[in-house]
Order: structure tokens, then C-alpha cells, then sequence
């Protein structure tokens, strides 16, 4: 096709249904904590409005994605998850970035939905290029498949430990109650 945009099946699967997915499903895990009536498993998703429980979403559905990508996908290159945590990485780190850098400038730091909503899904979309671009780069690093599956469950480990010893600074703040971590829910 001369002139013409050609759309890989790999960039449509990663990036656009990907980001489609990872959004839809930050709507879904929000609010299963709630939905789960507070038992210890369920803190796994995001117990409170700091924004670091809201990086929860971008780890958990780029993992439940990644699942369902390996269940219909017959060969995943060896770094198929490490391109998911790439993903998950720059989601969090860029939301992070823009949330506090928007909020503080154009909001007195006042959370706004709408622009937290945007900054959602701008986030996912560059996760998930960032995701794409790593699938068609051949990289050959020893044991990168094994390292990224160890490297997925220590950052859930991460999450659980620090669920319920949140460091005290902003970023786990949820400011709606001015508390941390799990406890901040808990008082609601």
C-alpha cells in the first residue's frame, strides 16, 4: 500500500487493545477492596486515594493482561515480561510525575477526576508503546524471562509490604482522610 500507514498486528494488540484493557480493567480492580469487604487479599488492589495504591492498577492489569496474552499467544519471546514491567514502570512512574507536577501547578494540589482520569490512560498508552517497542527489539539477555517472573513477584511483594507500612510521605498519602496505607480505608 503506497502512501499508505501499515499497522503491525503486534502494535494493535499491544498498544491499542492493550491500553483499552488496562483501562477498563483500572475501573473494575478500584474499587475491590471495597467490593471484597476489607480481608487481607484483597489489599491487593488499592486500599485508599494515595496515589501510590492507584499504581496497583497499572501492575495489576498489565500482569492480568500478560496472562491472558500467554494463554492465546503460541510463542512469547523471552522478554515478554519484562516488556510488561517496562510497561507497568513508566505507567507509574509518569503518573506519579504528572499528578503531583498538574495538581500542584494548575490545581492548588487539588485532586481533579477528570485530569486524573487523562493522566490514567496517557499514562497506559506510553506504558504500552514503551511495552510494544520492547517486543520488537531482539534482546538477548541471560535468563531474562526467569529474572522478570521473580522481579513480577517481589514488586508484589512490594505492594503487600508496603500496603500495610506505607512510608509517610505524599505520594502514599491518601488526602482525603490525611492518612496512610491500609488504615486510611479502614477509618472511612
Amino acid at each position: 500500500m503506497k502512501g499508505g500507514i501499515i499497522i503491525s498486528k503486534l502494535f494493535i494488540i499491544e498498544v491499542i487493545i492493550g491500553s483499552i484493557f488496562i483501562f477498563l480493567m483500572g475501573f473494575i480492580l478500584h474499587d475491590m477492596y471495597d467490593l471484597l469487604e476489607h480481608n487481607y487479599f484483597s489489599s491487593i488492589f488499592p486500599v485508599n486515594e494515595s496515589v501510590w495504591e492507584h499504581t496497583k492498577l497499572f501492575f495489576l492489569g498489565s500482569v492480568i493482561y500478560g496472562l491472558i496474552q500467554s494463554v492465546f499467544i503460541k510463542e512469547l519471546p523471552d522478554n515478554f515480561w519484562f516488556a510488561k514491567i517496562a510497561s507497568f514502570l513508566v505507567s507509574s512512574i509518569l503518573t506519579v510525575l504528572m499528578y503531583f507536577f498538574i495538581t500542584d501547578v494548575f490545581f492548588n494540589g487539588k485532586h481533579n477526576l477528570v485530569v486524573t482520569i487523562i493522566i490514567f490512560l496517557l499514562a497506559i498508552i506510553i506504558g504500552q508503546y514503551k511495552s510494544y517497542q520492547l517486543l520488537t527489539k531482539e534482546i538477548s539477555f541471560p535468563n531474562i524471562k526467569e529474572i522478570s517472573i521473580v522481579l513480577i513477584i517481589m514488586i508484589f511483594l512490594s505492594y503487600f509490604y508496603l500496603t500495610y507500612n506505607p512510608i509517610e510521605s505524599r505520594l502514599f498519602l491518601d488526602e482525603s482522610v490525611n492518612k496512610y496505607g491500609i488504615y486510611a480505608n479502614l477509618s472511612k
